[in-house]
């Protein structure tokens, strides 16, 4: 369920992409943004998918 509660805040922006790292980020904060970042673009593609389809299938 909280997966799809991320989506849901995605859709409606109150979850945005992360920030950019410092320029001095070490490893480990790099690959927490990395992380972080591909968490965001999955939610983000199925929040898009979802919208598209329920406009899709209300025409």
């Amino acid at each position: 369920m909280y997966g799809h509660h991320a989506v849901l805040e995605v859709a409606t922006g109150k979850k945005v992409a992360p920030l950019a790292p410092p320029a001095d980020s070490n490893a480990e904060n790099l690959k927490k943004h990395e992380e972080a970042l591909k968490a965001f673009e999955k939610e983000d593609t199925l929040a898009q998918l979802i919208l598209v389809s329920s406009m899709n299938d209300g025409n």
